[in-house]
């Protein structure tokens, strides 16, 4: 994530008042796992046609090189953290009337010692939550070689410290589940540029252990991984106008004939697979389309959304 991982702490905490996020604070450690990560002391090409990283927002301009620059105070931290805790403690929200498991429930804000930026529920119904080097930002870390990550069990509240100690920093990276349930990340963080990396990586939830996997033609900070039809995983964007897909065995081809400048850029791109097998491209860009991710790949575009550049916005599916 561009902003730093101390902001992003904060903007957690703030929105978080109602919906009981986390703050990171004292670790525990289980015997037997890796235990506390090690304490630390851009350009990429954005390809032919790319967006620019500079949009307005309701009319206000932003840049991402000014949010990367973004730091986060310890009385700051605290201060929104204080804020947070005070709405949650306010007036409780109206009671929906409904059966937990699909109306849902909100619990207080609980304490953890990685901020919550990249979640994935696993089949064993934990949370894997990783984030980056340490509590300071990234930009600030010369070394980047490992990545805090956490399993957390609602079903006790408890969590267990797994970092990846694979010798990189998976901090934004892309990543979705594999049919086996394994979680595939692409890409990552490489220095303090914010140079994205090549390598690809897989969490294993049976045995709570990180592995590199096989490495991508292209370096890659803020791709999407989107889980096709047949087992395969569709990587996009963090960069390279050039997708990738990683086969069910685990090997990695380009497609080359589904170049493209409007995922061309490191802002996650929205992407959703069809009953059909294809890919629905849905932004941030204004223009949408499908992407065929057989063989060397091939894009149909299709309509204009809107006039909006949606820049870090995000989607959902519904049906």
């Amino acid at each position: 994530m561009g902003r730093s991982k101390r902001a992003l702490a904060g903007y957690v905490l703030a929105i978080a008042a109602s919906v009981g996020a986390v703050s990171a604070t004292g670790a525990q450690a289980e015997p037997g796992a890796n235990g506390p990560a090690a304490s630390a002391s851009s350009s990429v090409s954005a390809g032919v046609g790319a967006e620019p990283d500079c949009h307005e927002h309701d009319g206000i301009f932003e840049c991402h090189e000014s949010l990367d620059t973004i730091r986060m105070t310890p009385q700051r931290q605290a201060d929104l953290a204080a804020k947070a805790k005070a709405l949650f403690n306010a007036a409780p929200a109206a009671v929906v009337p409904g059966t937990e498991h699909l109306v849902g429930t909100w619990d207080a804000p609980v304490d953890w010692s990685v901020v919550g930026v990249f979640l994935s529920l696993l089949p064993n119904g934990k949370v894997l939550a990783f984030d980056s080097i340490n509590d300071l930002p990234t930009e600030a870390s010369t070394v980047q070689n490992t990545t805090r990550a956490l399993v957390w069990n609602p079903a006790d509240k408890s969590y267990f410290r797994y970092d990846n100690s694979t010798g990189s920093n998976v901090f934004c990276a892309g990543f979705a589940k594999l049919p086996d349930g394994r979680v595939f990340l692409a890409g990552g963080n490489k220095d303090a540029a914010l140079n994205g990396i090549n390598f690809t990586h897989i969490f294993d939830s049976t045995t709570n252990t990180w592995q590199r996997s096989t490495n991508m033609a292209f370096e890659r900070w803020y791709p999407s991984v989107t889980p096709l039809n047949n087992g395969e995983m569709l990587i996009t964007g963090g960069g390279p106008a050039t997708s990738e897909v990683r086969d069910v065995n685990g090997a990695i081809r380009q497609l080359t004939s589904a170049q493209r400048g409007e995922w061309a850029n490191r802002e996650y791109p929205w992407l959703q697979t069809a009953p059909n097998g294809q890919v629905a491209f849905l932004g941030p860009a204004t223009s949408m389309g499908y992407v065929n991710p057989s063989g060397s790949g091939s894009y149909t575009s299709t309509v204009q959304r809107d006039s909006q550049y949606r820049s870090y916005g995000s989607y959902a599916m519904y049906d």
